[in-house]
């Protein structure tokens, strides 16, 4: 017999419905919770958390760390894969010596404002480069398309202009150059796209004491950082940052298989480009001790072109004197409707990947 496992049930409408359905489901199945304050507050003035949910013993040696929103606005595909996890029963088989920890929002503030930066404006996931990085990643071709890609304005001549500029940029440097000037991330432009911030944020920071707190007895971890927005629609394209010819990205395939994509050396217009500072980057250097295999799941939605023009619009608002509140809303809906579609069929080929994963990760922490 089929299972009647309601999977749309646990998937959110908003930031505080994710919230408040997760605090339930875990505590519900017996999870042992925390919650860590955000020093921010959500529009509506209530209090903002990044909620933590551990099943399994304290001092298991096999950890499994399951994050969502990591990018803000991208938080509830991660979260409905969180809570569906519980409500399917999967705390009740969990293998010997091994927990799982949901980390639920690690970026509070971004979900509730919808949008994919942290309070600070930073993207959390070019952000972990050390607790004092004294150098930073140039990105030089995005400093050459700052200027076009922040104007100030939505139509009319000046945006003309600013599309002339992008457009002359992909003919003399091609798609692929373009696109991972975007996407690599700079820390030069608190103003800008992508930009990785100049410290810790304070999700770096609570996130650090997450790991550290739940890791201290963990001999082997694995970690699925949950994004949404790029690739084939639906599709759950597994990632590591793990070079070729490496124990982490030989024991990740092993893990998962051939599915597992390696950022370096990609075609950034069919993979992410390469990041650094990324949060599953991170874990290993938090958990020092310990055996760590990180990925990264980007679920797909639609034509990337249109995410951009989004991004753009975001920008130019934000760079407007007197931005009308009303559309400054209309445009953060588009987007997170761009990152997660919520149709039924999108939901289920979510939700069925998420399975696998997990599955895939505890079956290799168990090998």
């Amino acid at each position: 017999m089929a299972s009647q496992f309601d999977f749309h049930g646990c998937f959110s409408l908003s930031y505080e419905e994710a919230r408040e359905r997760f605090r339930e489901t875990c505590r519900s199945a017996g999870a042992q919770l925390e919650a860590y304050q955000n020093p921010h507050r959500g529009p509506d003035g209530r209090p903002l958390t990044t909620d933590v949910a551990r099943f399994g013993s304290a001092y298991a040696r096999r950890l499994l760390l399951l994050v969502s929103g990591t990018h803000g606005n991208e938080g509830r595909c991660g979260a409905g894969c969180q809570v569906a996890w519980v409500r399917e029963g999967g705390p009740r088989t969990l293998p010997d010596d091994t927990a799982v920890v949901l980390i639920h929002y690690i970026n509070p503030y971004g979900g509730a404002h919808l949008q994919r930066e942290t309070e600070e404006n930073v993207d959390l996931n070019r952000n972990f480069l050390g607790d004092a990085p004294t150098e930073f990643p140039e990105n030089k071709e995005y400093e050459e398309l700052h200027p076009a890609l922040t104007c100030p304005a939505l139509t009319g001549p000046e945006r003309e202009r600013a599309d002339a500029a992008i457009a002359d940029f992909q003919a003399r440097n091609g798609m692929q150059v373009f696109l991972n000037a975007l996407a690599r991330g700079q820390y030069t432009r608190p103003d800008g796209l992508f930009f990785g911030g100049r410290s810790p944020t304070w999700a770096n920071r609570t996130f650090t004491q997450i790991v550290e707190r739940h890791a201290e007895s963990a001999h082997r971890i694995a970690t699925i950082d949950y994004h949404s927005g790029f690739g084939p629609y639906g599709y759950g394209m597994l990632v590591t940052t793990s070079p070729r010819g490496s124990d982490s990205f030989a024991r990740a395939h092993r893990w998962y298989g051939d599915s597992l994509t390696p950022l370096s050396g990609q075609d950034a217009t069919q993979v992410p480009p390469e990041v650094r500072g990324s949060l599953v980057d991170a874990v290993a250097r938090i958990a020092s001790h310990a055996e760590v295999t990180s990925v990264a799941v980007e679920y797909g939605t639609y034509d990337l072109s249109q995410l951009l023009e989004l991004r753009r619009a975001e920008m130019a608002i934000k760079h407007m004197q007197d931005p009308d509140p009303e559309l400054v809303m209309r445009y953060k809906r588009d987007q997170e409707k761009f990152l997660i579609p919520g149709t039924p069929d999108w939901t289920e080929m979510v939700w069925a990947r998420s399975r696998q994963l997990i599955r895939q990760a505890l079956s290799g922490l168990a090998s």
